[in-house]
């Protein structure tokens, strides 16, 4: 195990987009593992690669839509249905379990359960004893990482980093990120990769660059070039205010109730309709902004819950579907 020694001051960084969707800060915070969890490589039995859908025991909002869900994989990505592009992109890289010989003794895994943290619902997801895709390390000195991603009902993202061995990684090269190995073209640097895009929006995108102590916010995704000490964290707050939101503003619609379709009284580049328990049902999205009309006529019977966007002013109402 390698032991870190913090210096006696505090770091404490804050960081914000210009959409201010989310405000990052990083500081020393304790790594506490799970005392009660399921473990994906039982329920696999793949080392090499997994995928999964975790249902949440609450609504989990993400930027100005909210899911009952969430997608991820062996990558770190983690993704919604129906999205443009991964949506979630937090340590994203390839990660390994050590093969699985003894389902009683699984020390290499991803671990998760649904918790209650600082008072909010929650799913942590454990990345235990992780390889790093491509590491020729492994087998001579046991090079491994371990860190959590939180998804808290409030929104926040928090990644936290446990120990990890990669003094001998050439994987790992400190303030530059992590290093794909390859055969015919040598090492790829390809993350690790941090990104908090929209799910049906281009052009809304929010992510980090540089070493842990000095981050920049950029509007694409970057990489994490320095890895914070173990017992540290990274959380994505997200920002109540960070874009204009107009509620109840029904006459930029009509007519409500509505039974074959809804106008717009002035053309939009982007809708979202999603049913009352957060699962978007339709979405589309055009930079010349000129959406005036949306066909609803499939939808079921109910109320939904339309949000609209121009000119970087949200509108969300609800809706009668007849």
């Amino acid at each position: 195990m390698r032991f870190i020694f913090l210096a006696v001051f505090i770091i404490l960084a804050f960081l914000s987009a210009k959409a201010q969707d989310y405000k990052v800060s990083v500081f020393p915070d304790p790594y506490i593992e799970l005392d009660t969890f399921d473990s994906v490589i039982l329920e696999t039995g793949d080392h090499l690669g997994w995928n999964k859908r975790f249902e949440l025991d609450f609504i989990f909002p993400y930027y100005d839509t909210s899911f009952n869900y969430i997608n991820g994989n062996y990558e770190s990505i983690y993704s919604f249905e129906d999205e443009i592009d991964y949506s979630i992109i937090l340590m994203a890289f390839g990660y390994e379990f050590d093969k699985l010989t003894d389902i009683n003794k699984v020390t290499s895994d991803l671990r998760y359960a649904l918790k209650v943290k600082d008072g909010k619902k929650a799913l942590c997801l454990q990345y235990t004893k992780n390889r790093l895709t491509s590491d020729p390390s492994v087998k001579q000195f046991d090079s491994y990482i371990n860190f959590q991603i939180w998804f808290l009902e409030n929104g926040n993202i928090e990644l936290k980093f446990g120990d990890y061995i990669l003094d001998n990684s050439p994987v790992y090269v400190p303030n530059e990120g992590f290093y794909l190995q390859t055969v015919n073209v040598g090492p790829l640097l390809l993350g690790p990769t941090f990104g908090l895009n929209h799910p049906f929006s281009e052009n809304i995108k929010f992510g980090i660059d540089g070493p842990y102590d000095s981050l920049q916010t950029i509007n694409d995704s970057g990489y994490l070039t320095k890895l914070p000490p173990p017992d540290w964290t990274i959380k994505f707050e997200k920002q109540t205010t960070g874009t204009h939101e107009i509620q109840n503003t029904n006459n930029i619609f009509f007519p409500n109730p509505a039974s074959h379709s809804i106008s717009f009284s002035d053309p939009v580049w982007e809708y979202i309709i999603s049913n009352m328990e957060g699962k978007v049902v339709m979405t589309q999205s055009q930079l010349n902004a000129d959406i005036s009309e949306v066909d609803v006529s499939t939808l079921t019977s109910g109320m939904y819950i339309l949000k609209t966007r121009l000119n970087n002013i949200l509108h969300i109402n609800k809706f009668i579907k007849l």
